[in-house]
């Protein structure tokens, strides 16, 4: 920790470097994923109509990414914005798709998939209007550590299995805006995990393989197929498991459909994901904050960058350097117990009060910056 004397020299410099910053509010658009306002959408032909009951359709998908909603209200907002969708667009494009499954043979009918591009700005705005929730970005990524059991024998669920299970739930997760992967079960996987584990439903092993991954989210299933019938069926559980919050669910089933089975488990994943983490609309707050042990201009940029990126955060100002504090105005729609606790989560700002106080209260909280963590 630096002596008096350096902190009164930093203190000159920070306020030298940094006055003509200090009353600018920063933006998320450093936090955003521009993946999730980018959609795929497969199409017949390149005609007005088919691209604008695409967009109607992709602009849906994408609010559906952004809030944690499976279905979107269609309040007053939303379906102006539907009758208008185009000027959320800042981009189309067409690629060709010479393989694409379909009733209508590729050869005589060419398939495209136009991908639609939305502005965030705009997209973001209209979820305030709209006084919808905001599920934050980034998110936890789920693995997927599945085994289908078809006639006696098992195979893990990955990409290139029996009945296509990983491309539905790779599909259905992308569509909800879930980051979702399959372990690579080469040799390091192998060694750490068999059949047993997953089988078997050891979690903590499980958690511990899918560290390499920084994955944090567990979709755990066993899958028993049944043939015979005019389409195959299927018996099992899916087990969800969460890594820091500890909490989990487990489902069982039986159903006909893959399709069903994909939606059902990504749909549940989501809901117990966004229990926690999800910003519900309304009034905004500001808090006001100084953070000790800034300690250089590194450092000063590192809680910037940090509350830049902080989903939790719409703006914040810069309000000054004194005593060795950096003083901060934080706005945000999270209540402040609430927001405490998520900055107690991410471990960068260790609160040393008891109590937090909205803008009627000049008094500043104190948090203990930690470049450790």
């Amino acid at each position: 920790m630096l002596g008096v004397n350096l902190y009164d020299v930093l203190e000159r410099v920070l306020r030298r470097l940094l006055v003509p910053m200090f009353m600018i509010f920063i933006g998320q658009l450093d936090a955003r994923e521009e993946k999730l306002f980018a959609v795929d959408v497969k199409v017949e032909d390149q005609t007005t109509s088919v691209e604008q009951a695409a967009t109607r359709t992709s602009l849906l998908e994408v609010i559906s990414r952004l809030t944690g909603l499976e279905s979107v209200p269609r309040t007053a907002e939303i379906k102006k914005a539907l009758d208008q969708a185009e000027s959320f667009v800042s981009e189309y494009m067409y690629t060709k798709v010479p393989n694409f499954e379909s009733e209508i043979s590729v050869a005589s009918k060419p398939l495209s998939v136009l991908r639609i591009v939305f502005q965030p700005d705009q997209i973001e705005s209209l979820l305030r209007v709209a006084k919808l929730p905001r599920w934050p970005s980034p998110r936890d990524t789920c693995i997927v550590w599945a085994l289908l059991e078809n006639g006696g024998t098992r195979e893990s669920i990955t990409y290139g299995e029996t009945f296509r299970l990983a491309e539905l739930l790779a599909s259905t997760s992308l569509a909800r805006g879930l980051p979702l992967i399959f372990p690579a079960m080469d040799l390091e996987d192998q060694l750490t995990v068999n059949q047993s584990l997953i089988w078997g439903r050891f979690g903590k092993e499980l958690l511990q393989a899918s560290e390499r991954y920084n994955a944090n989210c567990l979709l755990i299933g066993r899958l028993v197929a049944h043939e015979g019938g005019t389409v195959p069926s299927f018996s099992g559980d899916w087990t969800i498991m969460l890594r820091n919050s500890l909490a989990y669910q487990r489902e069982a089933f039986w159903i006909e459909e893959e399709v069903k089975i994909a939606k059902e488990t990504i749909d549940s994943a989501i809901d117990l994901m966004t229990e926690s983490s999800v910003i519900y609309a309304g009034e905004s707050y500001v808090y006001r904050v100084r953070v000790s042990f800034v300690e250089d201009f590194g450092d000063y940029l590192a809680v910037n960058e940090y509350l830049s990126k902080s989903p939790y955060v719409e703006d914040f100002s810069i309000d000054g350097y004194e005593g060795g504090f950096l003083n901060i105005s934080i706005k945000s729609m999270v209540g402040g117990e609430r927001l405490l606790e998520l900055f107690e989560r991410e471990g960068k700002l260790a609160n040393d009060d008891t109590a937090w106080r909205t803008s009627s209260d000049p008094e500043y909280f104190t948090f203990r910056w930690r470049k450790d963590v």
